[in-house]
């Protein structure tokens, strides 16, 4: 320990913190350690707490580490995101960002309660929104209040909303007759708020995904979607600012035309953020934001001062950029505060600096040195490592047991945070067989006092520690499994996911109209009905017959997919073609669902291998997966591992987009299949996938006793000769191929389990063999591009 420093508990720092007469370094603390102790103190003090990260990255993660330790404990966290790119771009901001900055300042100015705010330094260092404005935009609109929705929408403009066919994002907005649908940055949804004449007669939020109503609201606040917001009467001065400012810069007069003209038309434009000191007189900066009262953290210092320099440095350069190309541009120093200047905010507000490891203050003046205490933590590297060499395949988690046996020994409360319920029992039966039974809770808020307990529960939290003064042991299921969860990006569902998109219709496009049949698309255009203007769609049919489509019901069309080198003829407004056309499909479809049963009444006559449970030895391979299941991908694996249970040879289909984790459910399937006794073999249709399965395959199974081999031209005929001997004789768990396993001199013990990837690639004759080889045996097909030859295989 540093001589300088001194041990410290949580409750004297509470009394140190709320003397504020020196500036506190806190050091010792990993990572999620630092979030346990905000929190703590937050409890404590109930007062305001602003906590300055290097990072959006750094951040993100303790935010969610907050998240966790806060538990049920009604703790206002708040996130104060910087701009996804530099000024000097005539580009817009991500919407999200720019309405959760909205959303974060307007909590600030209203709610008396105390939050907890993390940002990073470049946000901080940003010069912001007068808070007046904020404030002075903010409308409350009530139910059955009156209210001008024209002057509504103008003020939405003005504020930086935009109007869109369907509202989706922060900051979009739509009309349609007396109904305006807007997405305030105050709320998660967007809100629908029907007008009667000038009355407001209903509110209620909707799903921005499906646009069906969520719930019903008595008033809502309609914020700016933006920073800039023009205010109608000030834009000549706004006008006048940017003149004045292109006038110095030698700007020509057209592109100052331009941007003018944009102003007046269309307000609020992309890019007009990097102009905002030309908006406002005087700007604000996120200090003007927080309480008197607020308690100043900051972590890693060095790399905050390494984050600020690396700012400047690159605002410099963007700035330089857009002198060179003549366009107008303010200063830096108008949009962002020296780092030097805000170091200097910084230390009159005797903040509190966490960070791992202690260093000696250069600060000479007594006053400016900080007071250094040390907290006792460590990490749980020791323990991951042990569980990563562990030898004996039969205790892969004595080492996990014995950590937690003396935790408990120690008198500290273990808890064990799985990513997902699934993943939580599964560790829990994992642990059963050491006599280590711990308690399911549902968030970390939920420990008891008792000292010496088991605990597991779900929830995301960045890494785990040992705190033994606080009698807290905290692990991850990434530490036990040594697994880096890559977070799949949930891909945002749209309403034009279901609806027909704008962006994949061009004009003189072939589209179907449910009940009209097939039509040309002749682009948009809009039309006055009593007194309301909406888009709709022109769709031209036989005989010059029109159809307009109003925007919102664009449900009832699709794109027409035929057949290429085929012109389809339009079809008649009221004719009897698409009729027939119905008609057929209606009696095809039938005949098909007669063949169906067919082969469905004889297929239940054939008698397979029913596989038996392997419940504790499949949950510790289940464990061994990167991601956390999606719902999807849980019912597709409890569907499979339940035919494979009965008499009936399985023959299950399953779909999904690359990516996204059919080979798991393969898997899975493989290994009840080779611990029933069973050999698996999988078909793939090029080489290259089937080395990429192999090394797949390869890697999951290491732990366990399974030879998985691979049989492709990449073996020699030397080597494929000993994989053929081998699977013969029953040597070889599974084997991985591609068509060259359905030859004649391949032959198998005992298969239980025919997988199948891509199924649609491989030819006919290739499909007539496989006839031979799945007629008693579980077949699992698997398919990105489900096409009819590939589900008229799976029911053969």
């Amino acid at each position: 320990m540093n001589p300088n420093q001194e041990k410290i508990s949580l409750e004297t720092l509470v009394s140190k913190i709320s003397e504020r007469k020196q500036i506190i370094e806190c050091t010792g603390l990993e990572e999620s350690a630092k979030a346990y102790l905000i929190v703590k103190l937050f409890l404590k003090c109930k007062c305001p707490i602003f906590l300055l990260t290097p990072s959006q990255k750094y951040a993100e993660r303790l935010l969610e580490d907050l998240k966790f330790f806060a538990g049920n404990d009604e703790i206002s966290l708040l996130y104060f995101p910087p701009y996804n790119i530099l000024p000097f771009k005539f580009l817009s901001y991500h919407n999200e960002t720019a309405a959760r900055r909205i959303c974060t300042l307007y909590n600030l100015i209203e709610n008396d309660a105390p939050s907890i705010v993390v940002t990073t330094v470049e946000a901080m260092l940003q010069r912001i929104i007068p808070r007046k404005e904020i404030s002075n935009f903010a409308e409350l609109i009530m139910v059955n209040e009156e209210f001008e929705r024209d002057d509504l929408v103008e003020k939405m403009v003005f504020g930086g909303y935009e109007q869109t066919a369907i509202v989706e994002e922060p900051g979009d907005f739509s009309i349609r007759g007396g109904i305006i649908d807007v997405f305030s940055p105050m709320y998660p949804d967007p809100l629908r708020i029907e007008f009667f004449g000038d009355m407001v007669d209903s509110i209620r939020s909707f799903s921005a995904a499906s646009q069906r109503k969520i719930k019903n609201l008595k008033e809502a606040i309609i914020l700016p979607a933006r920073e800039t917001v023009l205010i109608k009467e000030r834009i000549p001065l706004i006008i006048s600012r940017i003149r004045q400012r292109a006038s110095e810069l030698d700007i020509p007069v057209s592109e100052v035309r331009k941007i003018i003209s944009r102003i007046k038309n269309e307000g609020v434009f992309p890019g007009v953020e990097s102009l905002i000191p030309l908006i406002y007189s005087a700007l604000d900066t996120l200090f003007d934001y927080l309480p008197e009262s607020t308690v100043f953290f900051q972590t890693e210092p060095e790399e905050i001062e390494k984050a600020a320099v690396e700012l400047q440095t690159r605002t410099a350069g963007n700035f330089a950029d857009a002198l060179s190309e003549n366009r107008l541009c303010v200063e830096p120093e108008s949009l962002y505060l020296k780092f030097e200047e805000l170091n200097r905010i910084l230390l009159k507000k005797t903040p509190v600096t966490l960070k791992m490891l202690p260093l000696i203050s250069k600060e000479k003046d007594d006053t400016q040195r900080p007071r250094q205490y040390a907290f006792s933590t460590s990490d749980n590297s020791a323990v991951g490592l042990q569980l990563k060499t562990q030898a004996e395949k039969e205790n892969l988690f004595l080492p996990l047991a014995q950590w937690v046996s003396h935790n408990k020994q120690s008198g500290l409360n273990t808890l064990i945070v799985s990513r997902s319920k699934p993943q939580a029992g599964r560790l829990i039966s994992l642990l059963a067989p050491y006599n280590i039974k711990p308690d399911k809770i549902d968030d970390f808020s939920d420990i008891a006092k008792n000292k010496g307990l088991e605990f597991i529960c779900q929830g995301r939290i960045s890494s785990g520690f040992v705190w033994p003064d606080e009698s807290l042991a905290v692990i991850t299921e990434n530490e036990i499994f040594d697994i880096k969860h890559r977070r799949r990006l949930k891909k945002k569902q749209s309403a034009h996911a279901k609806l027909l998109s704008f962006e994949d219709l061009k004009k003189e496009d072939l589209i179907v109209h449910v009940e009209h049949g097939i039509g040309r698309y002749e682009g948009l255009t809009k039309l006055t009905i009593n007194g309301s203007t909406n888009d709709f769609l022109l769709i031209m049919y036989k005989d010059s017959d029109k159809l307009y489509l109003p925007v919102d019901r664009m449900n009832m069309v699709q794109k027409y997919m035929g057949v290429d080198g085929i012109e389809p003829v339009l079809d008649k407004m009221g004719g009897k073609s698409w009729a027939r056309v119905k008609d057929s499909v209606k009696r095809t479809a039938e005949k098909i669902a007669g063949e169906l049963l067919k082969i469905y009444a004889a297929r239940k006559v054939e008698t397979g291998f029913a596989f038996e449970a392997i419940d504790r030895s499949l949950n510790d391979f289940e464990a061994g997966f990167s991601y956390e299941e999606t719902q999807d991908q849980l019912d597709a694996i409890d569907d499979v591992i339940s035919d494979m249970q009965k008499k009936t040879p399985m023959d299950r289909l399953i779909c999904g987009d690359v990516g996204y984790g059919k080979t798991e459910v393969a898997l899975r399937a493989s290994f009840m299949s080779v611990f029933n006794g069973k050999q698996v073999a999988m078909l793939v249709p090029t080489t290259v996938l089937a080395q990429q399965h192999f090394e797949t395959f390869s890697l999951r199974f290491e732990k366990y006793p399974v030879n998985v081999e691979c049989l492709s031209r990449f073996r020699s005929q030397k080597e494929q000769r000993a994989i053929l001997k081998d699977l013969k004789e029953g040597k070889i768990d599974i084997i991985i191929g591609t068509h060259r396993l359905i030859s004649k001199d391949v032959r198998f013990k005992d298969l239980g389990l025919l997988v199948l990837d891509e199924e649609q690639r491989f030819g006919v004759k290739h499909k007539e063999k496989l006839k031979k080889i799945r007629h008693n045996v579980d077949v699992l097909a698997l398919t990105a591009t489900p096409i009819p030859r590939t589900l008229h295989m799976s029911l053969m």
